[in-house]
């Protein structure tokens, strides 16, 4: 590692995944695998899959939320497998990729994404939720699985449920 580099990496470890995908965003996206911020998904099991996965989750919402210059006020009507698609290049420089599809049925799934509309606008003051987004845990899936893109998020928008998931490239 150069000394910036090492300067770069001592400021990533301190920022939130709110500020990585912030700073990915300010430029053209790298190299697959350039700016690595976490262990390879592959390294890990159990546990460490729940907190990568949560950190990319994150991450992507955020995504959206910047692209959208707010998902609470977002035309939500023009979302599609493309927009997700758009910010792969930039998960692919930390060393991930994102699947996305439609689906007819439910699958298992660790996290519901939840975005503030018209419809949970009363859900979000409630809870005194201040993010656009917000994940709702599925308590009934053990999450501790050996690779992180067995762990899914749902996203319904549109009368169309779509599921997401993270792979690692490395």
């Amino acid at each position: 590692m150069t000394e910036l580099d090492n300067q770069q990496y001592n400021n990533i470890i301190n920022l939130t995944p709110e500020q990585i995908i912030y700073n990915l965003l300010q430029k053209e996206p790298e190299e697959p695998c350039s700016n690595l911020l976490l262990l390879s998904a592959s390294e890990n099991t159990g546990e460490d899959n729940e907190y990568i996965f949560e950190v990319l989750a994150t991450m992507l919402l955020e995504a959206f939320d910047i692209y959208y210059g707010g998902l609470d006020k977002a035309n939500m009507m023009i979302f599609s497998v493309d927009h997700v698609k758009s910010v792969i290049p930039w998960f692919k420089s930390i060393g991930f990729t994102i699947s996305i599809h439609e689906a007819d049925s439910e699958p298992d799934y660790y996290c519901r994404v939840i975005i503030k509309n018209q419809k949970y606008k009363s859900f979000f003051t409630k809870n005194k939720i201040n993010k656009n987004y917000h994940f709702l845990k599925n308590s009934t899936q053990n999450v501790y699985n050996d690779n992180i893109k067995d762990i899914v998020m749902l996203f319904s928008i549109n009368n169309k449920l779509y599921v997401i998931n993270f792979e690692s490239i490395i």
